[in-house]
């Protein structure tokens, strides 16, 4: 059986498909699936067996409702027959892709977001209450499909790098100076009310240092690279721009720790079995974007006012972001 599953962002979201993914084709040996999603997220799902990447520009190549069904018949024309799709995103461009599939008699399932589920959470979690985690929503859509059996999802690390990547990581790594440990950071989230402030940030980074252990700094994007040049210090390095996505991959097993917020970096850094801190504010692990399978990772403050929102991008309502003061980062 060849399956499509599409999910086109963002970061975070689309990493946390693989652990789905894999544990479906490791159920099903006879399967196949083509995961459609922009070229940018590709190397997260290379080397995997019996799992094909479309790479879908949707904001050039493929932008406009009528790309959508260039798109599907592009994926046909390249993978082949598809049996069924599968959509991981919920989105008007995915449902213009079920609308092609279906005419022509595909079966189709969506995954179900939990939007209410997790909007009435918002200021009213009871203690030790959780949703699903993003990853058993992905897995529960395709559960018709494997007629009502619900496969286990893997344990991490789950990136598939490849010899030449590794070598690099290790001749990088090696290259550094001398150092009892490798401390990855990443201090930015695409909110900036999930980010710890910049002089607690740095604060614990000189800890680091202090420590003995190197620091390498990750960042996405002209602005965080610029930014953390400027954070830049004896016994720091900024990979912010600095190596393609399959590198830094390759990169994160070698790490002693990651020091993470709610972040696409956070999600990469338990894929690969990283020992992760992970850090939270706003947001909250229990609507279910916790690291995957290091629930220990995580720091919070539990507050009666937590969560205050789902993506982390409401303004704070108190006016004081307490929810990220005073925080002690454990290693």
């Amino acid at each position: 059986m060849h399956i499509l599953a599409v999910r086109f962002s963002s970061l975070g979201d689309v990493a946390l498909c693989l652990p789905t993914l894999r544990a479906v084709l490791d159920a099903r040996p006879d399967w196949r699936i083509t995961f459609i999603t922009r070229p940018r997220f590709a190397p997260l799902f290379q080397n995997q067996e019996r799992l094909s990447v479309m790479e879908a520009d949707v904001d050039i190549t493929y932008r406009g409702p009528q790309a959508m069904f260039q798109l599907a018949r592009a994926v046909e024309k390249q993978f082949g027959k598809v049996d069924a799709l599968v959509d991981l995103h919920d989105n008007l461009r995915t449902a213009l892709l079920k609308l092609y599939f279906r005419t022509k008699g595909k079966r189709i399932y969506t995954y179900a977001k939990g939007r209410k589920e997790k909007k009435a959470l918002l200021g009213n979690l009871k203690p030790g209450f959780t949703l699903p985690h993003t990853t058993e929503r992905y897995l529960q859509a395709f559960v018709p499909l494997l007629q009502g059996a619900v496969p286990v999802l893997p344990q991490a690390p789950l990136f598939r790098i490849s010899p030449e990547d590794k070598l690099l990581a290790e001749r990088f790594i090696g290259s550094l100076p001398q150092h009892q440990s490798v401390v990855g950071i990443a201090p930015f989230a695409q909110y900036g009310l999930k980010c710890l402030s910049e002089a607690d940030i740095r604060r614990y980074a000189r800890e680091q240092v202090k420590a003995g252990n190197h620091v390498l700094w990750f960042g996405g994007g002209q602005a965080e690279k610029r930014k953390l040049d400027g954070w830049m210090e004896a016994g720091m390095t900024n990979l912010a721009g600095r190596f393609p996505l399959a590198l830094e991959l390759a990169l994160l097993p070698r790490l002693d720790c990651m020091v993470a917020m709610d972040s696409g970096n956070m999600h990469l850094a338990a894929l690969s079995g990283t020992k992760l801190i992970s850090i939270w504010g706003p947001t909250h692990p229990a609507l279910g974007f916790g690291p995957y399978q290091q629930p220990e990772a995580v720091i919070q403050k539990e507050m009666s006012c937590r969560p205050c929102s789902v993506f982390g991008n409401k303004p704070c309502h108190r006016k004081d972001h307490a929810c990220m003061q005073g925080l002690v980062i454990k290693d």
